[in-house]
């Protein structure tokens, strides 16, 4: 018999992006029944955050931000992390090499526009 010992949370997807990450005390029978969920670990930099640390969603879009596909999932970002080491843990979160990586824009979207990286 054996015994695993994880963390997990219950995210909300819409349109292919993170629209809530539902609290980790919560019951199973107080989720809807009407929406998309994905039950994931959590990873175990993310376990704990510090002060100065918060979970961002993740999504890809293609040209328009509102063109989102694929499957969004949450990041650990720092207050004031600069942004090539966040950009690489995005890349071995994605798993991609760095050629493939390079295909890629790093945008930041707030208020319905993105702000690419780096610009």
């Amino acid at each position: 018999e054996y015994e695993i010992r994880t963390t997990l949370r219950v995210i909300d997807i819409v349109a292919s992006r993170v629209y809530n990450v539902y609290s980790e005390d919560g019951r199973v029978d107080a989720l809807p029944l009407n929406k998309v969920l994905r039950l994931e670990e959590v990873p175990a930099d993310e376990l704990s955050l510090a002060d100065d640390e918060i979970l961002v969603s993740v999504a890809h879009f293609h040209k328009e931000i509102f063109q989102t596909f694929g499957s969004p999932f949450c990041m650990r970002v720092k207050d004031k992390e600069p942004v090539p080491t966040f950009t690489e843990r995005l890349r071995s979160r994605l798993e991609l090499s760095e050629k493939d990586f390079e295909k890629y824009k790093v945008a930041v979207v707030k208020d319905g526009r993105a702000m690419y990286y780096p610009e």
